[in-house]
């Protein structure tokens, strides 16, 4: 694992507090990181890896004070922001930094499920303060609710699969209908352990997001694991998708 010059191992870092999870978007994290390198060296910071898009950051000199930490971490902030733009953020979590960001823009959003079976709704619902932006979602499991309530084809589901693009645009489109949501999440897949096929094997994943009277953004990905990671993948994949748009 590629890491910043001055990262530190496990054992040296979790005995700290950490300051802050810093969010990559757009680009590789291993790849941020050591752009960060230089910068996390001349403020006392250290940046450890926790996933895909996400690390955590640290004080370097755990003897310095709370507010001298804090101070050299809103230096590094700036710098980032001015760095890398809109590709990063800061905060606890992807949804609380969704949440912000659309109540930021006055946008309320809704969801349509399939794979995630309520997860993602709950992603948003857990904040404190999420009615301000989350109207709502459908679980739409079974193809009769995809139609019933979401506007989903026949022909779709018969040409191209409940797992597929298509399914998933429509349902995207189908939520914005019914809510009246200015954002849209939609999620179609097969989270295992059975039910997959050499076309679409166990952890492929149609997730979408689109922001009203726009072309929506459909991205397909092949995860691994359980079925709850892979429903949790999916989850902080399509939360960044979304901040992709907002």
């Amino acid at each position: 694992m590629q890491t910043s010059p001055n990262a530190k191992t496990n054992t040296q870092t979790k005995a700290q507090t950490p300051l802050s999870k810093i969010y990559f978007l757009n680009m590789q994290i291993t790849d941020a990181m050591t752009l960060c390198g230089e910068m996390l060296e001349k403020y006392a910071l250290v940046c450890e890896k926790d996933g895909d898009i996400c690390a955590t950051i640290y004080a370097a000199q755990s003897q310095n004070g709370t507010k001298e930490n804090q101070a050299r971490f809103s230096e590094f902030v700036a710098w980032c922001k001015g760095f890398f733009g809109a590709n990063v953020l800061f905060g606890d979590c992807l949804d609380s930094i969704a949440l912000e960001r659309l109540k930021a823009q006055n946008l309320m959003c809704a969801t349509a499920e399939s794979c995630t079976g309520g997860l993602l709704a709950y992603h948003f619902t857990r904040n404190a303060g999420a009615s301000a932006v989350f109207l709502g979602g459908v679980v739409s499991y079974d193809n009769s609710i995809k139609q019933e309530i979401l506007g989903v084809r026949e022909s779709s589901l018969q040409d191209f699969g409940a797992v597929s693009e298509k399914v998933v645009s429509e349902m995207l489109h189908g939520v914005i209908d019914r809510f009246g949501a200015q954002v849209a999440l939609a999620s179609s897949g097969i989270a295992g352990p059975s039910g997959g096929s050499a076309q679409k094997p166990v952890g492929c994943v149609f997730l979408g997001v689109q922001k009203c009277g726009e072309k929506p953004l459909i991205e397909q990905y092949f995860f691994t694991g359980t079925r709850e990671q892979i429903q949790e993948q999916s989850c902080q994949k399509a939360l960044e998708m979304l901040l992709k748009i907002i």
